[in-house]
């Protein structure tokens, strides 16, 4: 018989009997890496929209994760999970699209798709597989190489960005001339995959106080900001899309909200801790310019190999 255990311990104190069954969370573990540093950059020169080839990538990816995380199942005969109100969350949205699935006038519809868009059962099963397998194989010292995959990722998706901008064309094909073409999808798309990243990387950069001294926390600290120069950069030259620049204002002052309230916390306990500082300074640049691009009608229409542009001010 199989033993099924849930705890609030980290996942890393759970400990496997034996290589091969620690093998198995391994290759888990990695697949979940390729897939989360290579989905946003990863797409079918023949699939339309560009971002159904992403949803295959993670089918194929997500599926062989989930094998080599049932290997490790059968192996140890252990199953080890986090509890979290996330999963109560996840449980009833896939009771709710279930249920929506089951009742549906047009059932297999709901369930595979008519289309290549991604609103459908099967859809979101892969993606509740994905949150329980996230929860379960990853450490909690795996977060600064998980950071690393996001953030490197996305450097690729904004380097490809600015050299369709100045005209550099990295496939011949008809679907890679446009000026707007981009591995995510539209350029609204592109506009909000550049504002979460951009958010989160401000965010994590307002909290480095030194140069970590890891050799991982090192790569992810120039990752970080690497990442967050490019995609402003690329806010700045192509997306004029100013939902994103209202979302970038309202989580830099959610980050100048956390720093306050942090710095004046450390007053009550007499700690030695001056107001201000990265943590503060860099969200409240960012919140300026950003508000100032949301009020403002600056665009940037075109720009090709000679040099041309069009700036609407």
């Amino acid at each position: 018989m199989y033993e099924s255990t849930a705890t609030y311990e980290p996942v890393e104190e759970v400990k496997s009997e034996g290589e091969g069954r620690g093998l198995a969370k391994k290759i888990a573990r990695w697949f979940l890496y390729f897939l989360i540093f290579l989905t946003p950059v990863f797409f079918l020169t023949y699939a339309s929209p560009v971002w159904f080839g992403k949803q295959i990538f993670v089918y194929v990816l997500g599926g062989l994760a989930f094998i080599a995380w049932l290997v490790d199942f059968l192996t140890s005969g252990k199953i080890s999970y986090r509890k979290s109100f996330l999963n109560v969350v996840i449980f009833l949205l896939l009771l709710v699209f279930l249920l929506s699935t089951f009742y549906s006038l047009s059932f297999y519809e709901s369930l595979w798709g008519s289309d290549s868009t991604g609103e459908k059962l099967s859809s979101f099963i892969v993606f509740a597989v994905l949150f329980l397998l996230v929860g379960s194989v990853f450490k909690e010292e795996d977060g600064v190489k998980l950071g690393l995959a996001i953030f490197a990722g996305s450097i690729l998706v904004g380097v490809f960005s600015l050299l369709q901008v100045f005209g550099i064309r990295l496939f011949s094909g008809d679907f890679a001339q446009t000026f707007d073409f981009n591995p995510v999808g539209t350029i609204n798309s592109l506009a909000v995959f550049y504002g979460l990243v951009l958010s989160v990387g401000i965010g994590v950069l307002s909290h480095f106080k030194e140069m970590p001294e890891s050799r991982h926390k090192k790569y992810f600290f120039w990752a970080v900001l690497l990442s967050s120069a490019v995609l402003f950069l690329n806010l700045f030259l192509i997306v004029s899309f100013k939902l994103v620049w209202l979302g970038l204002s309202l989580a830099m002052v959610i980050l100048l909200s956390l720093s306050v309230r942090v710095s004046a916390r450390a007053e009550e306990q007499n700690a030695i801790k001056r107001f201000g500082g990265l943590s503060f300074y860099l969200p409240l640049i960012l919140l300026v310019v950003s508000a100032l691009f949301y009020i403002s009608n600056f665009q940037l229409e075109s720009y090709t190999w000679n040099g041309s542009c069009h700036i609407h001010l």
